[in-house]
């Protein structure tokens, strides 16, 4: 786990409140794009146990995909739940932005449920929704290993990735449901909790308020 903390800004930190992309514009090279980091659970998609799948509304989890995994010797299960609109944000995204996941979920999660959800979408007719299983499979991802656990919660610093990757701290940006749990609140995102509604129009939203045109 990364124990590195400062209590001064990134070097490089300038004032910008606001992400902002025109879909008309040309994609620009990978490393002089905006960072976007994507959080999973409550976020990008639901997850619950065999045991708690029962008592969930009828058809939410009718989609699901099902995660097993083992961590620590113990055996993991879950059904998740994809957000609507996902694969519509990430395609819209992926052209202007370098995304990757950053979580405060356990490496072995994270590793099962991008495999898991990339398989998924992999077979479906849709074109767009094939090329973005590839993306989700390839995803870079910082997990609870590069959070700092403070108060039993785990704290995700984007003050980090600033210091270990070549984008400047003024254009990495978070898509989070938990912004008190990041250290730059001004550079989050914030979305709803998904608890598994088909009816979600939060990702929608999101598109609207990144995109000018």
């Amino acid at each position: 786990m990364w124990t590195y903390q400062t209590k001064e800004k990134p070097k490089n930190l300038c004032d910008n409140f606001h992400l902002i992309l025109s879909k008309s514009a040309p994609p620009r090279a990978l490393i002089s794009r905006p960072l976007v980091c994507v959080s999973l659970d409550g976020v990008i998609f639901c997850k619950v146990t065999p045991e708690e799948l029962p008592d969930q509304p009828e058809n939410w989890f009718d989609q699901a995909i099902y995660v097993q995994y083992e961590e620590a010797g113990e055996n993991f299960e879950y059904y998740i739940c994809l957000r609507p609109k996902l694969i519509t944000l990430l395609n819209a995204l992926s052209n202007h932005v370098g995304l990757v996941v950053y979580t405060s979920q356990s490496k072995d999660f994270v590793e099962a449920v991008l495999l898991a959800i990339s398989t998924a979408l992999e077979k479906k007719e849709d074109y767009v929704t094939r090329q973005m299983s590839y993306l989700i499979r390839d995803f870079y991802y910082w997990s609870r290993e590069q959070c700092i656990e403070r108060d039993d919660q785990f704290h995700k610093t984007l003050a980090i990735i600033d210091e270990y990757s070549f984008t400047c701290m003024s254009s990495i940006w978070i898509i989070d449901d938990k912004p008190q749990l990041v250290d730059f609140t001004s550079h989050v995102i914030p979305v709803s909790t998904f608890k598994g509604d088909p009816e979600d129009l939060e990702l929608f939203r999101i598109m609207h308020q990144i995109f000018i045109d």
